[in-house]
């Protein structure tokens, strides 16, 4: 586990970042963490508690500092984060449309689509919902209809599908005035979703980043070395 000073609240709290198993299952982050300090540096003073909603930005722009000043604990903040979901399922399931009078089912997993009617009793189908309709809200909605995330990796499948739709489609799509997306406003004011989710992006981004860019000089080391002891 890391622990980094809060750039805006460190007369009051310090921030944390692992696994940590005396704390309860955190919807904003599973392995984000805060504690009170009281200003005694980044002395604990109080149990390891979940990371308030309202403290996100504050957060993410405190571990990206913290982890600007030390490289090492790069390592550390791997670990929990946020992976990306396969592309081939995001195409799969921007493909899927409903249509009226026609019920049809979809596997997430084996990404199939069957009209048959015994797969209204087989739980590895599902029927293709009325809102599927190609856009960033449907790939979103079923991701979380068939996987459980907390709100980090939630921000980080948005920022996917996004780009997924930018690169292949050339379109985008927003997340303002969609129910599903409500949830952005306890992580940072604006007056609509959008408002919000533009300062979340960018700080998850920030961390993200040098997360990726930390995983890249590892495997390129990899490469190089398996190039070096080849015959």
């Amino acid at each position: 586990m890391i622990r980094f000073p809060s750039i805006k609240n460190s007369d009051k709290i310090g921030y944390a970042w692992g696994y940590e198993s005396n704390s309860y299952r955190n919807r904003v982050a599973y392995d984000a963490h805060q504690f009170m300090t009281y200003g005694d540096g980044m002395c604990q003073h109080s149990p390891m508690g979940n990371l308030e909603p309202g403290n996100t930005i504050d957060f993410l722009y405190s571990m990206a500092d913290h982890l600007l000043k030390n490289p090492a604990d790069l390592d550390i903040a791997r670990s929990g984060w946020a992976y990306d979901e396969s592309v081939q399922t995001i195409a799969f399931l921007a493909s899927l449309h409903w249509k009226e009078g026609k019920t049809k089912y979809y596997s997430f997993g084996d990404m199939k689509v069957s009209s048959a009617d015994s797969k209204r009793y087989d739980k590895r189908w599902a029927e293709i919902p009325e809102y599927a309709d190609g856009t960033l809200n449907a790939v979103y909605r079923m991701f979380l209809a068939n996987r459980g995330m907390d709100l980090f990796h939630q921000i980080h499948l948005i920022n996917q599908i996004c780009d997924w739709f930018s690169d292949s489609m050339g379109s985008s799509w927003s997340v303002y005035g969609k129910d599903c997306f409500l949830w952005l406003r306890e992580l940072a004011p604006g007056k609509d979703e959008w408002d919000c989710w533009r300062p979340i992006r960018d700080a998850y981004s920030m961390v993200d980043r040098q997360i990726r860019a930390h995983y890249m000089t590892y495997r390129l080391k990899q490469w190089v070395d398996q190039y070096r002891e080849a015959e």
